[in-house]
């Protein structure tokens, strides 16, 4: 159904007009529990709005927005979200007006209401406390403000490690109580390991993390492709220690993410490692959005990592491969482009460096035959020069001889009169 209405084959009204042919007499409510799960999970904006809209569109009474074919079934929404990511639903305009006309603010359980929610359970199974075991989880309780998944767990631990009669002091001191029974239990599951197996886990673990900005650290679900073919054995051996949860995504992915985000808050050595994690984690994160654009847009190789960014993924790929498993090819594409864009600049530069190398020789070539005929010239003009000196020489000595030739006729001819 969730792939359906992300390719956009079917869509709520078609949904909710199905049931409703099934069952007329029924009222439609869609449960969204954890919503703030759409911030956490789903980094991209769009997407965001995009599913704001459908909600919209199919639950809010005001025609301005958009009064849906399916009114008629008057469904309902109902939501449940942390407290510290209300700023982000508030952030979108129309879904704000929705939050702002139907907000129920849920306030913290009082005592006699855990007492029902820690005995009553129990009780209907014909299990009893041990004298004084409830008064002693309550006080534990609430000196711990926001432990009710704390006390999930350490129920659940109680009941498992109890007999079927009575629940002890004893075995509650024994889980670790509280406050320490998830992290006693990581703990101790950690411990059963080989120091190989440490090392993996922690990079398992980081990545199960998504670190906060403002808020707390809060549950991230990771696809095997992130942790790698060769950890998914251990990733099942966490699940059966019960402190991951395995599952599959629309797209039939296996996924995995922490049992509890109480095993984030409370777990002493996870939060070890995301402190020492924190800045790189961060990191990732958002070089994962820049690839999943890259995919989106069919690897488009303008969507690549480029400059600064591309510089910073070569070094922290050398320096961590391990935790860029399924990050490594996009960077490595990267880096392909960059040697790429890199050699057709240099063979530009090649080919202008040839080119004016040829067109320097044409003019060089052009200077050597234009001195070469002025040489000719010049070479030229002097042997005219000298030809007609000759001549003008040449002429002057037989216009002299002529004259000379003449005198002596004349002297020769006086003579022969006398």
């Amino acid at each position: 159904m969730a792939e359906s209405l992300s390719q956009r084959k079917t869509s709520l009204t078609r949904i909710f007009t199905q049931i409703q042919n099934k069952h007329p007499n029924k009222r439609l409510l869609l449960f969204a529990d954890q919503f703030e799960e759409l911030y956490t999970l789903c980094p991209d904006s769009k997407t965001q709005k995009s599913f704001l809209e459908i909600l919209i569109s199919n639950f809010s009474k005001d025609e301005s927005l958009g009064l849906s074919a399916i009114s008629n079934l008057s469904p309902v929404l109902v939501t449940t979200m942390r407290a510290d990511f209300l700023g982000n639903a508030l952030s979108y305009p129309d879904f704000a007006d929705l939050l702002r006309k139907n907000d129920t603010k849920i306030k913290s359980m009082n005592r006699q209401e855990l007492t029902e929610v820690i005995d009553k359970p129990a009780h209907k199974l014909g299990v009893k406390f041990e004298s004084g075991l409830v008064e002693r989880i309550l006080n534990d309780i609430e000196s711990q403000p926001g432990n009710l998944p704390l006390l999930e767990f350490a129920l659940t631990e109680l009941w498992n490690q109890g007999n079927s009669k009575q629940l002890t002091h004893q075995t509650y001191e024994e889980i670790g109580q509280v406050e320490g029974a998830l992290a006693r239990h990581a703990d101790e599951k950690y411990k059963s390991i080989t120091e190989v197996e440490k090392e993996k886990i922690r990079r398992i673990f980081i990545q199960l993390v998504r670190p906060g900005e403002g808020t707390e650290d809060t549950r991230r679900i990771a696809v095997k492709t992130e942790l790698g073919k060769d950890n998914w054995s251990l990733v099942k051996k966490l699940a059966d220690a019960r402190l991951v949860v395995t599952s599959r995504n629309i797209t039939e992915q296996e996924t995995v993410e922490v049992v509890h985000e109480a095993l984030i808050k409370n777990w002493g050595k996870l939060q070890e490692w995301m402190k020492t994690a924190r800045i790189f984690r961060a990191w990732q994160d958002r070089l994962r959005a820049t690839k999943e654009l890259w995919e989106a847009t069919n690897k488009d190789t303008d969507c690549l990592l480029r400059g600064a960014a591309l510089v910073e993924a070569e070094e922290r790929l050398k320096e961590r491969p391990e935790d860029l498993i399924s990050e490594q090819t996009f960077i490595e594409e990267s880096i392909k482009e960059k040697t790429r864009v890199e050699q057709e600049e240099k063979q530009r530069q090649q080919r202008e460096l040839e080119a004016a190398q040829k067109l320097a020789e044409i003019q060089t070539e052009a200077v050597t035959k234009q001195k070469k005929a002025n040489k000719k010239l010049r070479l030229g003009t002097l042997g005219l020069s000298i030809i007609s000196l000759i001549a003008f020489i040449t002429a002057g000595w037989a216009w002299n001889q002529t004259r000379i030739a003449e005198l002596n006729l004349v002297d020769s001819m006086g003579r022969n009169a006398l």
